[in-house]
């Protein structure tokens, strides 16, 4: 399921809002190859980030970890949301880099 333009502004701070903008199919191809590195190796770490996280949450959920120091996670949707919208970038700046790299 891809994720709409209003939904990831919803879900992303305006750093990680522009990353995804970035990844559009209309923009990625204006990219040149070193941007496109930058671009993939940015949406790689905010995936892993976001995937960490949502591992943690869920084993708060199970009582299985002690929360870092505020509140336990009581639910991980947005979370998974956003490790989702940064692997659909990811996914679109490699297959510009490939199309780019021909």
């Amino acid at each position: 399921m891809t994720i709409s333009n209003n939904e990831a502004q919803a879900l992303c701070t305006d750093v990680e809002f522009e990353l995804f903008v970035a990844s559009t199919a209309n923009r990625v191809g204006n990219h040149s190859v070193k941007e496109l590195n930058d671009y993939i190796d940015r949406a790689r770490r905010a995936r892993d980030k976001y995937q960490d996280l949502a591992t943690r949450q869920a084993r708060q959920q199970r009582g299985q970890q002690d929360p870092r120091g505020g509140q336990p996670a009581d639910r991980n949707d947005r979370t998974q949301q956003k490790v989702q919208l940064f692997q659909e970038a990811l996914d679109r700046f490699e297959a510009g880099l490939a199309e780019a790299q021909e």
